[in-house]
C-alpha cells in the first residue's frame, strides 16, 4: 500500500493556519457588526415607542386637568369643530363628554336609553311621551340614536341660543310630523303629554 508523503513544507502550513484564523477573526467582526445593529435597531425602536407613549400621555393630560377625576379619558372628535358650532367653552365641553360617555359607553344613544335617562330626572311623572319628543329633536339625522354631537348641538341652542335659535329649535320640536306645521292636532297632543309630564311635579 502506497503512503501518502506530505510534502507541505513547515512554513506553508504555518501560513494556512494563519490564513484559516484571520478568516474566523473576519466573521467574527462580521457577526460583532450584525450584532451592533440590531442592537442600534431595537434601540431606535425603543425610543419610538416612548415617544408614542410620550405623546398618549400628553393627549390625556390636555383632556384630565388638574383636580379632575381621570377615570374616563376619552377625547372626543372634532373637538376644535364643537368649540366652533355651539356656545360652550372647551372645559364645559370636556365636563359634558364624560358625563355622556359614563352614561353611553357606545358614544350612542337609542331611545330607550334616552327615555331612561329623561325619567330619573322626574321620577314621579310620565315623562316617556315628552321625552320621545325631546329624542327626535336631538335626532337630527333620523338615525334612531344620538350621538355627542348630537346632544350637544341641541344643548347649546336650548341654553345659549339666540331666540330665533331657540323658536327654531322649539318648532322643530312640537313639530312632529316634519311637515313644517304645527296644526291644532299636534297642539293637543303636545297639551296633553306636557300636562303628564309638568302636573305630576305638583
Amino acid at each position: 500500500m502506497a503512503k501518502i508523503i506530505n510534502t507541505n513544507s513547515p512554513e506553508e502550513r504555518e501560513e494556512r493556519r494563519e490564513e484559516r484564523g484571520k478568516r474566523r477573526e473576519e466573521r467574527g467582526e462580521g457577526r460583532g457588526e450584525r450584532g451592533e445593529r440590531r442592537e442600534e435597531r431595537g434601540e431606535e425602536r425603543g425610543e419610538r415607542r416612548e415617544e408614542r407613549r410620550k405623546e398618549r400621555r400628553e393627549e390625556r393630560d390636555s383632556v384630565v386637568e388638574d383636580g379632575e377625576l381621570s377615570t374616563v379619558c376619552y377625547r372626543p372628535e372634532g373637538l376644535d369643530q364643537l368649540l366652533q358650532q355651539t356656545k360652550f367653552t372647551r372645559r364645559e365641553l370636556q365636563i359634558l363628554y364624560r358625563g355622556f360617555k359614563n352614561e353611553c359607553p357606545s358614544g350612542l344613544v337609542d331611545e330607550e336609553t334616552f327615555k331612561f335617562i329623561y325619567s330619573q330626572f322626574f321620577p314621579q311623572g310620565d315623562s316617556s311621551t315628552y321625552a320621545h319628543f325631546l329624542f327626535e329633536a336631538f335626532d337630527t339625522h333620523k338615525n334612531g340614536s344620538v350621538s355627542f354631537e348630537d346632544f350637544v348641538t341641541g344643548l347649546s341652542i336650548i341654553l345659549r341660543g339666540s331666540v330665533t335659535e331657540k323658536l327654531n329649535w322649539a318648532f322643530n320640536l312640537y313639530d312632529l310630523n316634519k311637515d313644517g306645521f304645527i296644526t291644532k292636532e299636534v297642539r293637543y297632543d303636545v297639551y296633553v303629554c306636557v300636562c303628564k309630564h309638568v302636573f305630576s311635579l305638583f
